[in-house]
């Protein structure tokens, strides 16, 4: 008996050791195909196919719906990226309609204040002409004031008396 116990208990912890190298072989196995595989779900489904848990039927319609998905991901991607360029498109024209319309503003700006300088140059410019008008008509007023008083003056000392009388008296007179 003691012997026969010996022996199942020799072979219980043999049986032990290779279930226990099976599990160390198996996490091996399984890091080396977690490092292999990395993050890639085709790689996954090859290893999956490979180790003959999945069947080709099953395999292929897996392959099949990854690329529906990468399909997918490609057209949102495009079209994302299609939305931003247009977006951007968008954001530049209004930005130069935006520097268009101020430059315009501007010119517009420009032309009213050089059409009020202008119109402010030939108000005074007629100013002063009406200025220079008046002070040549005061000056030519009194300029005749002076004549006359001047003749007036002749005329009071008798200078006129002993002049020739063909005209020349009344001439000056008439004149200023």
């Amino acid at each position: 008996r003691l012997y026969k116990r010996n022996e199942a208990g020799a072979e219980a912890r043999h049986e032990l050791d290779i279930a226990a190298q099976r599990s160390a072989f198996r996490r091996s196995e399984f890091a080396l195909d977690m490092e292999t595989i990395g993050h890639d779900p085709r790689r996954a489904l090859m290893a999956a196919f490979a180790d003959g848990r999945m069947d080709a039927r099953a395999l292929s319609e897996r392959l099949r719906e990854l690329d529906d998905l990468d399909r997918r991901a490609a057209i949102e991607e495009a079209q994302r990226e299609r939305d931003e360029r247009l977006q951007l498109e968008t954001r530049s024209r209004e930005d130069a309609e935006a520097q268009r319309r101020r430059e315009h503003e501007e010119r517009m700006k420009t032309l009213d204040q050089e059409r009020e300088d202008s119109l402010r140059r030939e108000k005074e410019d007629r100013e002063d002409r009406l200025h220079d008008q008046e002070a040549r008509r005061k000056d030519a007023e009194e300029e005749r004031k002076r004549q006359y008083d001047f003749l007036k003056t002749a005329a009071s000392q008798g200078l006129f008396n002993t002049m020739d009388t063909h005209g020349q008296g009344e001439r000056l007179f008439a004149k200023v």
